[in-house]
């Protein structure tokens, strides 16, 4: 890949912002960094000063892999993840294949691929992630089969070890790794039944660590999962997530997992031993009312893209309680120089995708605004790598150079 330009090389300069000595409770337009038992804690005050940086994508990739017909490695039904391997290799997890793609970072040229359907060594039932650890070396976890796979794709040489398939009593599905290896997995603490009718669901994920040879280790925490209501309807009880609703994120960098709800602007750190050492706080301005949020055009909009049943939706609309407010936030990604992502929560048919932007010391640096049909999975430097789909749904690996907004 391209060696970072100037643009985001500054960010981290651009932090050196003064750090106030502010009581609890109180308001500060200066960032506010203080310790509570042994737990580094950052506010800052997004929503009271302007962005230090503004930034954007290029009009058009410097790099896109991919094709509506062509050779088979280059034709991609859903992409999972894109990913460097190292400075000359890109990684494509293809998840309808069930199998990872090389391609040549400068170029795109393809390279090789690994994996496809099938239970025996280096074949996936379903692949949770693909992490590459060193320069070498990919490691893949296997929802289904719960196991992990290494391949060394300069040697062919492929290796496994099944995961824990369960803890406390409940299965476990594998969802990172650190650099390392370790291996971070979620479980729920309950299943749905039919004495849910007409009730509000609120389920607990637990996030757990297992070592790199599949055995578990410490749990690190709890959050509460994506609220969802019983709903009765032509004899059967089905489940739909309540309006305006959010998904728990998740980040991991090379050695830190990020955890957070959506609902409040805070996000958790937490070590790979397990322990808790830094939370990240920021003031997200005034919340917004759902009662002043567009509701019918969020039921025409799932009735539309999904073809939802439109009698069930309705029901669900009138039927499940909604939450006060919107939620601030709705997914996380840390990039290669440790800086987190923070997508803010908006409407699905929104065309615009805002992101706020805090360097490895949890200090805001700047907002990042993509376009809906680009769902960006990695970046370093100025440059970001990500999925992009076009009108016709077709998906392509694109790379993006990241330019300041005038």
């Amino acid at each position: 890949m391209r060696r970072p330009t100037c643009r985001l090389a500054l960010l981290p300069a651009l932090a050196t912002i003064a750090v106030a000595c502010a009581e609890p409770g109180e308001r500060s337009d200066e960032i506010v960094v203080r310790d509570s038992a042994g737990v580094v804690i950052t506010e800052n005050p997004v929503a009271r000063r302007t962005p230090p940086q503004r930034l954007t994508l290029a009009p058009e990739p410097d790099l896109l892999i991919g094709l509506e017909e062509g050779p088979p490695e280059l034709l991609f039904q859903w992409i999972w993840d894109a990913a460097p391997v190292n400075d000359t290799l890109l990684m494509v997890v293809e998840w309808m294949q069930r199998e990872v793609r090389l391609f040549r970072s400068d170029g795109g040229s393809f390279v090789s691929r690994f994996g496809g359907a099938g239970e025996g060594p280096g074949e996936f039932q379903i692949i949770s992630f693909a992490r590459p650890l060193g320069e070498d070396e990919i490691l893949l976890a296997d929802g289904g089969s719960q196991r992990l796979t290494w391949w060394n794709w300069r040697t062919g040489e492929v290796r496994t070890e099944p995961i824990e398939q369960s803890v406390d009593g409940r299965g476990v599905s594998p969802m990172d790794a650190l650099a390392d290896g370790t291996v971070v997995g979620v479980t729920g603490t309950r299943g749905f039944g039919p004495a849910d009718a007409s009730t509000v669901i609120a389920d607990t994920m637990r996030y757990y660590l297992f070592e790199p040879d599949g055995s578990a280790g410490p749990r690190i925490h709890l959050l509460p999962g994506r609220l969802r209501w019983g709903l009765q309807a032509g004899g059967r009880i089905g489940f739909p997530f309540i309006p305006f609703s959010v998904d728990p994120s998740m980040a991991v960098g090379d050695d830190v997992i990020y955890l957070a709800t959506g609902t409040e602007p805070r996000v958790e750190i937490f070590h790979r031993s397990g322990e808790k050492v830094r939370e990240l706080r920021w003031d997200a301005g005034d919340r917004t009312p759902v009662s002043d949020a567009p509701l019918d055009q969020l039921l025409a909009h799932q009735v539309q893209e999904a073809g939802a049943d439109e009698i069930q939706l309705r029901t669900l609309h009138r039927e499940a309680p909604l939450p006060d407010s919107l939620p601030i936030f709705q997914s996380l990604f840390v990039d290669a120089d440790g800086r987190l992502w923070v997508e803010r929560y908006r409407f699905p048919w929104e065309s615009e995708r805002r992101w706020d932007l805090f360097d490895r010391d949890d200090r805001w640096i700047g907002e990042v605004v993509t376009e809906r049909d680009f769902d960006p999975h990695h970046a370093s430097g100025d440059e970001v790598l990500g999925v992009l789909i076009d009108e016709m749904g077709i998906q392509r690996m694109a790379r993006f150079e990241l330019q300041e907004v005038d």
